[in-house]
């Protein structure tokens, strides 16, 4: 006799996405971690990849951008700074403000973190069949949350 199979709901299917979600960062934070600059945090992380993608950010964009608090992102900016990851750089258009860069060093810590990422990763993916790497590719691709962002990891 055959089983009926079961359509997963919509909540079931999400939990199944976060738990899978917190899994990734598990697996991906200790390379990363080994890999890159030691102690950085996924949102010192966050904040280099999103000052590649959006050079002279000011505070309060990159704040919003990691989903912290501006005093939050000043002190987290100023680890980043004391460690060369990022420079602090005069505005354009304001010289009374500071615009974030994402200084040389910064940029090999992010290339080196995402080497690292993307291995951690790929160990896990090596053993689906080409079958299920296309569907999971497919259904990634239609659940893309806002990619209007220049955020890129």
């Amino acid at each position: 006799m055959r089983r009926k199979r079961v359509t997963p709901s919509p909540r079931d299917v999400a939990e199944v996405v976060l738990d899978f979600a917190m899994s990734v960062i598990r697996v991906v934070r200790p390379e990363v971690q080994r890999a890159g600059p030691r102690q950085l945090s996924l949102s010192q992380l966050r904040t280099l990849a999103f000052l590649e993608a959006n050079p002279r950010a000011p505070l309060s964009a990159a704040a919003d951008a990691v989903g912290t608090t501006l005093p939050s992102m000043s002190a987290l900016a100023v680890g980043l700074v004391e460690r060369g990851l990022v420079t602090r750089v005069p505005s354009a258009d304001d010289r009374r403000r500071l615009e974030l860069r994402l200084s040389t060093s910064g940029a090999a810590a992010l290339r080196a973190a995402r080497r690292a990422a993307r291995a951690a990763v790929r160990t896990r993916i090596g053993p689906l069949s080409a079958r299920e790497r296309t569907q999971l590719v497919r259904a990634l691709a239609r659940m893309q949350f806002d990619r209007s962002s220049k955020e890129t990891w």
